[in-house]
């Protein structure tokens, strides 16, 4: 427990560089698509059944320029019929230059995409001054700012509940508790899942896994769908976002805090709603601990592909998938329900909320 903490103390001490790339826009191509029917190009627009867009762009006219394809879907691009990408999503830049070396001019743009909005643009870079690389640093230095302060404030939320109720603390990561099939009564906090202790508690849990996406959103912009919603361009910004992602959060714990009271409920188990909960919330801490530890290691690595940091998204739910299981054998322990019949217990309390969820998060 000691190594958790100092590994996620050190994680909320992260220093985060941005990388920014600064483009001005010189045409949207959206005007000159074009859609294959009954055997031709069309310039009609495409519907929301399309599946693929065609469009040509003279190199010889964008000498520098590159072709940027935005999709928060998965798409693939081809030249002149040639697969040149498959399966991609986020931002992708293509150098016009180096393609008109490649294949004949005009190139012959065809994408396949999903019924979603996709952009095409030509893009050209800025020069950078002096100048303007001093505000690109002072642009850089936002979510920085934002990381160093927001660290401070959940090291002095977590000092106080520390000191407020130490025994609730240790008990929330007492992580062997959490994958342990039999475990003793919990301390008398937890059955009170509603006191203002354990709704402190609630809160420390949103603030901490909405500041540890944000991260992770910061880093994977371009393979999240859901990032441009959080994105930080001021420090007064970050922590709207950050706080706006704290009650997304809440929102979800105090739904899941419902679902379970009231199919623990319909199925005659109230007694086991508090500990359900309570592990819960377990999970959530133990989780996002193991996700910081990750995103530590990445960060002392360098590593800056994105898809990096999109995988701590299957690291979390590969946990909550485990997690499962072991709640399954808890349950086996203290209800005198067929297997069948917890079975869809879980599956009504646990499993399809999970699932509607990562639909969510991953589509």
């Amino acid at each position: 427990m000691r190594f958790f903490l100092v590994s996620l103390l050190f994680i909320l001490s992260i220093q985060v560089e941005a990388q920014h790339h600064e483009a001005t826009v010189i045409k949207d191509l959206e005007a000159d698509w074009k859609i294959f029917s009954e055997g031709q190009y069309l310039d009609q627009a495409p519907s929301k059944n399309t599946r693929a867009i065609y469009f040509l762009i003279d190199t010889d006219l964008y000498k520098g320029a590159s072709l940027r394809i935005e999709s928060q879907k998965e798409f693939s691009n081809f030249i002149g019929g040639k697969l040149i990408t498959s399966n991609k999503k986020g931002i992708i830049f293509y150098d016009l230059d180096s393609l008109s070396g490649l294949y004949s001019n005009p190139l012959i743009f065809s994408i396949i995409k999903p019924t979603v909005k996709i952009s095409t643009q030509l893009v050209i870079k800025n020069i950078v001054t002096t100048e303007s690389k001093d505000l690109m640093k002072r642009k850089g230095q936002y979510f920085l700012d934002f990381s160093v302060i927001a660290s401070l404030i959940l090291l002095v939320f977590f000092v106080g509940l520390l000191r407020t109720n130490p025994k609730l603390t240790f008990d929330y990561l007492n992580f062997v508790k959490l994958f342990s099939a039999k475990e003793r009564e919990e301390n008398i906090m937890t059955i009170r899942i509603t006191s203002s202790v354990n709704l402190l508690f609630y809160i420390f849990a949103g603030l901490l896994t909405a500041f540890l996406l944000m991260i992770i959103f910061y880093f994977a912009y371009t393979e999240i769908s859901i990032a441009h919603f959080f994105q930080v361009r001021s420090l007064q910004q970050g922590f709207f976002q950050w706080f706006k992602l704290t009650g997304i959060i809440l929102l979800i714990l105090f739904s899941k805090l419902i679902l379970i009271s009231t199919f623990s409920f319909i199925h005659k188990a109230s007694e086991i709603a508090a500990l359900q909960f309570f592990n819960f919330v377990r999970l959530f801490l133990f989780t996002f601990g193991v996700v910081s530890l990750l995103a530590a290691v990445f960060f002392m690595a360098k590593v800056q592909n994105p898809m990096w940091y999109y995988n701590l998204f299957y690291v979390a739910a590969g946990i909550f998938l485990f997690w499962e299981f072991i709640m399954f054998l808890k349950l086996m322990t203290r209800l005198p329900f067929r297997i069948f019949h917890l079975f869809f217990y879980l599956c009504a309390s646990e499993l399809i909320p999970f699932v509607i969820l990562l639909k969510v998060v991953f589509y």
